[in-house]
């Protein structure tokens, strides 16, 4: 908070003519400058340290278990290997979205780690309407007084053993692979729908997920973007298919400190080992 109420002095001290990022735009609209506080605020917050939570949470429980990071590398490589004119060189090689969307464990290893530690805890309370509402709850109706807020347990929600199943507690992505499971698609769609939640729900769905959901496969895949936790000063490195990652320090993997719902991590120390070229 401090930081934006800075950043928004420093600019408004100063002529925006000739400026063409989002502060001058809602300026020249007539943002006040408590609105222009409050749309900063949620810049810096929004789709920032949520990714990042994502990011950190998913690879500490890749690292953490070799089943599994083996199984998504061996995945990785194959496709790398299966089209090597894609893939060699650097910039060019940068995997596609079209290309993350049809690799089934690593949208599974993402999901899971979305599921088992959600990146955002806040309860998102949802005003009920003035004349009330009327919902139904495992097939019972229950009447919502008008002006009541609704909440949900995120990290309750998403380790609901009735919806998971019984080690709903741990970190296992085959959880979200039919053929692995005796699910059925409506049963996997519930599923979905329940971590997706962690996105909010109807109009009140983050705008940026489809952008949240790119940068998070696409950073365990290959490229990441600014990641500030690991190592203290790795920018834009390349994950699981150019170096092999261990826990400096297992006994203490990182410090993690939750805030009105938003984690603040640190000292997530780690191992960067180069592998060796696939091609």
């Amino acid at each position: 908070m401090a930081t934006a109420r800075s950043l928004i002095d420093a600019r408004l001290s100063k002529s925006m003519d000739g400026r063409s990022d989002m502060l001058a735009s809602f300026a020249r609209h007539g943002l006040s400058k408590d609105d222009l506080f409050s749309e900063a605020i949620l810049q810096i917050l929004a789709g920032s340290d949520t990714t990042a939570t994502a990011i950190r949470s998913t690879m500490l429980y890749l690292i953490a278990h070799p089943r599994v990071y083996t199984k998504l590398q061996a995945e990785i490589d194959a496709t790398v290997s299966s089209d090597a004119t894609v893939f060699s060189g650097s910039a060019r090689g940068v995997v596609q979205d079209t290309t993350l969307r049809d690799l089934p464990y690593l949208q599974a290893v993402v999901r899971e780690g979305l599921r088992v530690h959600p990146p955002v805890t806040d309860v998102v309370p949802k005003l009920v309407p003035k004349d009330g509402d009327t919902v139904s709850v495992e097939g019972k109706q229950y009447y919502l007084p008008g002006g009541t807020n609704v909440s949900y347990n995120a990290w309750g929600v998403n380790h609901d053993k009735a919806m998971f199943g019984a080690d709903a507690d741990f970190f296992r992505p085959e959880r979200w692979l039919l053929e692995d499971n005796e699910l059925n698609q409506e049963q996997l769609n519930a599923m979905r729908r329940t971590t997706e939640m962690i996105f909010g729900y109807g109009k009140y769905q983050c705008l940026g997920k489809p952008i949240a959901w790119l940068e998070i496969t696409k950073v365990i895949f290959e490229v990441g973007c600014l990641h500030a936790t690991v190592m203290m000063i790795l920018t834009y490195v390349q994950f699981l298919r150019h170096f092999d990652w261990a826990l400096a320090t297992p006994e203490k993997p990182w410090r993690s400190t939750n805030y009105s719902g938003i984690f603040v991590q640190d000292e997530m120390w780690v191992l960067v080992t180069e592998r060796e070229p696939k091609l």
